[in-house]
Formats: C-alpha cells, structure tokens, sequence
C-alpha cells in the first residue's frame, strides 16, 4: 500500500465514528420512523399496515398545517434576528482587542445554562404576578401588569427571546473564529489601494466569511425547526395551542394519544423539510460564493 492509501485509510479511520454516530442517531432512526408512518400503529390498538395513509390523511389535517406555519414563521423570525446579532457581535468582539475573552466568555455563558434553566428564567421574568420582573418595571412606571404568557403575542415574545438568549453566543464564536481566519493582508492592501471600511467589509469580509455562514444558517433553521424543550416547558403550545409548531404536536400526538403512526408521518415530512432547505442554502451559498470569485 503507498503513502496515499495509508492516509485515506487513516481519514476513513477518523471519519468512521462520526458516520457510526449519523447511521445510528440520524439515519437508522429516520428509516424506522418512516417504516412506522406506513402503518395505524396506536400502543392501545395495534399495529396496521395502511400505506401512505397517514401522508393522505395531513392533506386534511387543520392542525398540522396551523402547526406548521408557526414553525415557519418562528423560524424567518429567530434565524435572521441571531444571525445578524451574532455576527454584529463577532465584529465587535474583534475590534475590542485586548478585553476581547472576557467579552467572548460573557457572550457564550448563556450556552453553559440548560434549556430548563433558561426557560425557569425567562418565565420568573414574564411572570404574570405582579412580583415578575418585567409587571415590576411596568408597575414602578405606573403602568397594569401585563399577562405575558397567557397572551399570544407575550408567549412568542418570550419564546424568541428565549431562542435568541441561548443561541447567540455560540453562533458569535463561529463567526468569530472566520473573522479571525481572514488574512490581515487583504485588508493592508484593500487600503493601500484606496478602499475604505465599507469596501473592505463587503468586498472582503463577507466574501471570506461564506463557509461560516453556511455553516450558521443551517444549524440555526434546524435548531428553530427542532426546539422542541422550549416551547414544551415554556407555554406547552398555549394558550389555547397558539404556540403548537410541529415538534409539539407530533409530541403530542405520540405520547398524548398514542397516534405513533400518524406521528411519525409527520416527523418524517419535517425531516424531509429541513433536509430540503438545508440543501438549498447550501446550493445558494455556493452559487453566490463561485460568483464573487
């Protein structure tokens, strides 16, 4: 064996945990929940093979489709909204200088706390008593309490902020670390020949920072596809199922009435969903990338 059939065996040798870990986590999984989708399968009743029945049946399905827009529409919200902050904030943490860790390790300590004890948080601030943080404010300046979470626009208001809280610090650090990747020569001689700030961010940090872009943007659509602890601990879909996205009523479908069949239709569709976007912003990322080069 030559020296480059030893290392591509030493590469798949590294790889191989990785691709055991997607085989058994990821793909073995989405099989069997679609092989479980092919039937009426109720834990009460038994299990009956019906095709693409429960597919058909999503056609007619009022609530899965509401549940489906609100996941749509969380996601346009949230996706945008921590990607600009966290590169404004990666852009900011470089220029610091010297305090710069200190200002990294503040922004990333909301990743540290659990999902649990975010939401525990959040929901001491939007308490709807009067002793909550935000109906104190309201009240020292004269304003009634506010019921945040038992109102439909207090219960997304959290839950964005929520998302936002948690998420932006670790996405600051990815595009953080491609800022630092960029070569500080580029900028000398974006200078050298005349180009201002505003030239050389456009012209050479977005063009550079493209594969950390792709890279946020697709973790983040599929975390806001997929957060599904949130919205159970924070609102539990209320009030009045106006926070159900799709993770919360396949959830409960599956363990609230037992339709694990038709759960599963729908949780393979949301795979196929975000596996569909992914590939698209990836496809655009890479035509818009081959176009500035």
């Amino acid at each position: 064996m030559n020296k480059l059939g030893r290392e591509q065996w030493i590469a798949y040798l590294f790889m191989s945990p990785a691709v055991l870990l997607l085989l058994a986590f990821v793909f073995f999984p989405s099989m069997y929940a679609f092989f479980v989708s092919l039937h009426d399968w109720n834990l009460l009743g038994g299990r009956k093979f019906i095709g693409f029945g429960n597919y058909t049946r999503l056609f007619d399905d009022t609530y899965f489709w509401r549940s489906l827009w609100r996941s749509v529409m969380y996601a346009s919200i949230v996706v945008p909204l921590v990607f600009i902050f966290s590169f404004g904030l990666a852009l900011l943490v470089r220029h610091i200088g010297r305090s710069s860790n200190f200002f990294r390790t503040l922004f990333f300590f909301p990743n540290l706390v659990s999902t649990v004890i975010s939401v525990l948080i959040f929901r001491f601030i939007l308490d709807s008593a009067p002793s909550g943080l935000m109906n104190y404010l309201i009240s020292f300046l004269g304003f009634e309490p506010v019921s945040w979470l038992g109102t439909t626009g207090g219960s997304w208001f959290g839950l964005i902020n929520v998302f936002f809280w948690t998420s932006i610090g670790f996405y600051m650090l990815i595009m953080l670390s491609g800022l630092l990747d960029i070569p500080v020569d580029f900028y000398e001689a974006a200078h050298i020949d005349g180009a201002n700030r505003w030239h050389s961010f456009w012209h050479i940090t977005v063009p550079q920072m493209k594969n950390s872009m792709t890279f946020v943007f697709i973790v983040n659509i599929i975390n806001a596809f997929q957060y599904f602890d949130l919205f159970l601990i924070m609102t539990k879909g209320g009030p009045a199922r106006a926070t159900e996205i799709t993770v919360l009523y396949i959830y409960n479908l599956g363990f609230g009435e037992l339709r694990l069949g038709y759960a599963s239709a729908i949780s393979f569709l949301l795979f196929l969903l975000v596996f569909v976007l992914t590939l698209i912003q990836v496809k655009v990322f890479r035509v818009n990338k081959s176009v500035n080069q």
